[in-house]
């Protein structure tokens, strides 16, 4: 979908290769800063941070120009970011509550959904469908990661309670 994107904003190389560094430059800040929120915030951080990524990501498919681009790629980065500390965090309070390793699951989470998305991405593009309507699409699904991970918050703070 970046060649498209890239094609939308008629951005040239260099500009583009700029633009796509963003995405780190907002993830670094992002992650610093995110375990403070979590100390504060811990209940809701996690569904919070998912339908941020979502609303972030969306905001792909409306891109019209590098200058934009590069904003949204600092937006979503610092989403990512957080959401990476955030991830990371909810892992360990549930090793140390349950006393089960869950690391391992978690970071095989990721890859995973690579694997099911990326052919389902290409699929979708092999058929014609316009990258905007893609981007809509992997939205809704982080928006259900994101209501699955509310439950799994409640759950989380039931077993806490039992400790």
């Amino acid at each position: 979908m970046l060649p498209e994107i890239k094609t939308a904003i008629n951005a040239s190389d260099a500009v583009f290769g700029i633009a796509l560094l963003f995405s780190a430059i907002g993830a670094l800040p992002a992650m610093l800063f995110t375990g403070a929120i979590v100390k504060k915030f811990n209940r809701w951080t996690l569904s919070l941070s998912l339908f941020a990524f979502a609303l972030t990501t969306l905001l792909l498919s409306f891109v019209d120009s590098p200058f934009a681009l590069a904003g949204i790629l600092f937006l979503i980065g610092a989403a990512s970011g957080a959401l990476d500390v955030i991830m990371n965090a909810g892992v360990a309070t549930l090793e140390e509550v349950t006393g089960k390793k869950y690391f391992n699951i978690a970071h095989a989470a990721f890859p995973l959904a690579v694997i099911i998305a990326s052919p389902g991405v290409g699929l979708a593009r092999q058929f014609g469908i316009d990258y905007k309507v893609i981007i809509i699409t992997l939205t809704l699904f982080i928006c259900l990661a994101a209501f699955f991970a509310f439950g799994l918050k409640l759950k989380t703070d039931n077993l806490i309670k039992r400790e």
